[in-house]
């Protein structure tokens, strides 16, 4: 689904260095600040959470996003996330509490306490690698389908000369 694309966007270029960091500017962007947007964006309050459910559907447009979202999704795959609560409800409490009578934290706490390995997942489900995989086929598909529909129109152009030498080759 990135070559396709790649070469969709490299339409709009006359510089190839323009267009090489152009592009991998643009891959950055849409790959890895989208999805620590879209991460963020989940794990806020209520409305953050409202509004991550939006945006996903916007950032799932870009192969990029739906690649990290998969890794992300399949390294998380094995793990089961629990909350500090849950943590604190489990903890049998004492004289190794720091903070105030509610036992905000524990002195021997850290952060890798929260994940707990959990059963072998098939890595293929729909949750895990199975709706990345499957947006991104179809993605390709549609990415190469434009780039036909945009160099046939290109060839028509030429070949009856109409357009406003918009497009350059």
């Amino acid at each position: 689904a990135c070559i396709p694309q790649s070469l969709l966007l490299s339409n709009w270029f006359v510089n190839h260095a323009n267009c090489i960091v152009s592009l991998a500017l643009f891959y950055f962007v849409t790959g890895f600040v989208l999805l620590n947007l879209n991460m963020s964006l989940k794990y806020g309050g209520e409305a953050e959470q409202a509004a991550a459910e939006v945006h996903v559907h916007w950032h799932r447009m870009f192969p990029q996003f739906l690649l990290g979202e998969g890794l992300l999704a399949l390294s998380l795959s094995n793990f089961d996330v629990e909350s500090q609560e849950e943590r604190l409800a489990g903890a049998a409490g004492g004289d190794d509490m720091e903070g105030d009578s509610d036992g905000l934290q524990r002195a021997d706490d850290s952060w890798l306490d929260a994940l707990k390995i959990g059963t072998v997942q098939d890595p293929f489900q729909w949750e895990i690698l199975g709706r990345p995989l499957v947006l991104l086929l179809v993605e390709a598909k549609l990415y190469f389908l434009a780039l036909l529909m945009m160099e046939g129109w290109e060839s028509v152009r030429k070949r009856y000369r109409i357009g406003w030498g918009l497009w350059r080759r």
